[in-house]
């Protein structure tokens, strides 16, 4: 995917396209993919910044429990 098409798909969001590349550069695609790279890392028990948590929250993530 171009960086273009990226971020397209964030609605020419860069702020929220940074964030997400923050996960990974998979994540950065698109909001859904992002969503799904976030629970993902969360499953794993790992801890994100409150950057990429505030998007999730934004993007209705859910949290899994422990």
């Amino acid at each position: 995917q171009s960086l273009e098409q990226k971020l397209e798909n964030w609605g020419y969001n860069k702020n929220d396209f940074r964030t997400a590349f923050e996960v990974s550069e998979y994540a950065s695609t698109s909001p859904s993919e992002f969503v799904a790279e976030v629970f993902a890392e969360l499953m794993s028990g790992n801890k994100l910044s409150d950057n990429v948590m505030e998007l999730y929250a934004r993007y209705k993530g859910v949290i899994p429990k422990p």
